[in-house]
């Protein structure tokens, strides 16, 4: 493996090369860039995400992408969950991708896919560099014991509630 190993995605203790995964992205002539994260999962601890910025002139379908990046990673756990279409990776002052973001906007993902499920009308912002910790965005008269239900799910993702200790009601912000 080459690369930075606090990149390398670790999903049911298989070490995931993420640089692969946006090799086999970027060989597709319809993709611009390309950059390959873990996402939490309650079941494979993480699991490989795909974020690509497409090239304007050729039209790229998921579908047509996810076929693609397929058939070139041989290793079934090593194929992204999924794959999200930005019109621009986020990038850090010194030009490199803001890996760190895109962690943040799997974090958001999975969280509201969960969230989703136990509330209607509450959403997920994640500003936490360490992508560990998440805000509700929504409606804040949120039952306590749903409140409660939502941390317990949230911590099988190694996830907690930005300003909530236990099952306390959230502090102020």
């Amino acid at each position: 493996m080459v690369g930075r190993a606090k990149d390398v995605i670790i999903r049911s203790g298989h070490n995931i090369d993420p640089q692969m995964i946006e090799d086999a992205a970027l060989a597709h002539p319809g993709v611009l860039q390309a950059a390959a994260i873990g996402m939490p999962d309650d079941y494979a601890g993480e699991v490989p995400v795909l974020y690509v910025v497409p090239r304007t002139a050729v039209g790229l379908t998921l579908d047509e992408l996810t076929t693609f990046i397929d058939a070139r990673i041989a290793e079934p756990p090593a194929r992204p969950r999924h794959v999200f279409m930005l019109d621009e990776l986020p990038l850090t002052p010194f030009a490199k991708v803001a890996k760190f973001r895109l962690r943040q906007l799997a974090v958001e993902y999975r969280a509201n896919q969960i969230i989703a499920g136990l509330v209607a009308g509450i959403g997920v912002i994640c500003d936490d560099p360490a992508a560990k910790e998440i805000q509700l965005d929504g409606d804040s008269n949120i039952a306590p014991q749903r409140l409660e239900e939502i941390g317990r799910a949230l911590a099988r993702l190694d996830l907690r509630i930005k300003g909530c200790a236990g099952g306390d009601e959230p502090r102020e912000r």
